[in-house]
């Protein structure tokens, strides 16, 4: 009776996410798909373990590995094989990914709220000890929390920044956008087209006051993200002789049916890190065939 309420509940829950899917061709699969690069095999036995390691990240080290030992001790349980069972899957199939492709450490999230009940499971009836180490854990993940909250609040870590800098990604954005506005407004544009989610999420975000819309490119008409559902480029929406502006990462314009280069272009490139730079290279058209 209860395995029946758990997958009752478990449909409940799922239901408004399933619909939701059902009206829009399943587009979460095809986000999925496009994360885990499914149409591509590149083998590794080290990424496996890579991922696993990865855990220590998402659980915190040392619940991570009281996690681990709490199954291998409960395995016999009967009461602790429920949340082994619950707990698992993700882990494995998301270790099996790794094995052919890329496999993020945020992928198996599902896996923890179940292993989280079976660790507290253990420790309740264990020694004092054990309880000890994992108030440890606890204060160790809360250390670390803090550390990236304050890091996220003030966009660095101090003199603990590595030349890489995680924070890379999200630098300089404001100044590639001021160079955008500044070939937009010289050129007249009235379309920005991206190709990458990463750009036309920062540059949406720093144009949110302007009026002139930005698209992204579905270059393989799947909507394989956000941006690419609510945002997609479709020429038929544009007028002839309309101004447009590409933003790549390439010299060459990008081939797109109806829209001619006039062979303007413009270089936007700034200082991420101590070691890296981002170039962005903006490219200057006009609709020809809005058909």
């Amino acid at each position: 009776m209860g395995i029946l309420i758990f997958l009752a509940s478990a449909i409940m829950a799922l239901s408004p996410n399933l619909v939701w899917n059902l009206h829009h061709g399943f587009v979460t699969v095809g986000h999925l798909s496009d994360n885990a690069n499914l149409d591509e095999t590149v083998l590794s036995f080290v990424r496996p373990f890579e991922f696993l390691f990865s855990q220590m990240g998402v659980a915190g080290p040392v619940i991570a590995g009281l996690a681990v030992a709490a199954m291998w001790r409960l395995r016999h349980d009967p009461s602790a094989r429920f949340w082994i069972a619950l707990g698992l899957p993700a882990l494995v199939v998301v270790t099996a990914q790794a094995v052919r492709n890329d496999a993020n450490a945020n992928w198996a999230i599902a896996s923890w709220p179940s292993l989280v009940v079976l660790l507290s499971m253990w420790i309740a009836g264990a020694s004092p000890r054990l309880l000890r180490l994992a108030k440890a854990g606890v204060l160790i993940n809360a250390a670390l929390s803090l550390i990236i909250l304050i890091s996220t609040v003030t966009g660095n870590f101090g003199p603990f920044t590595p030349p890489s800098d995680p924070l890379r990604r999200l630098r300089a954005w404001e100044f590639h956008y001021q160079d955008l506005a500044g070939f937009t407004a010289a050129h007249q544009a009235e379309i920005i087209l991206t190709f990458r989610r990463e750009h036309i999420a920062k540059m949406i975000w720093h144009h949110r006051f302007q009026p002139l819309p930005i698209y992204i490119v579905d270059q393989n008409g799947v909507a394989e993200n956000h941006f690419e559902q609510r945002l997609a480029w479709h020429p038929q929406d544009a007028a002839e002789n309309q101004s447009v502006i590409a933003i790549t990462g390439e010299e060459t314009p990008p081939e797109i049916d109806g829209i001619a280069w006039q062979g303007i272009t413009a270089i936007s490139m700034h200082r991420i890190s101590a070691k890296k730079h981002r170039r962005l290279v903006f490219h200057l058209g006009r609709v020809t065939d809005p058909r």
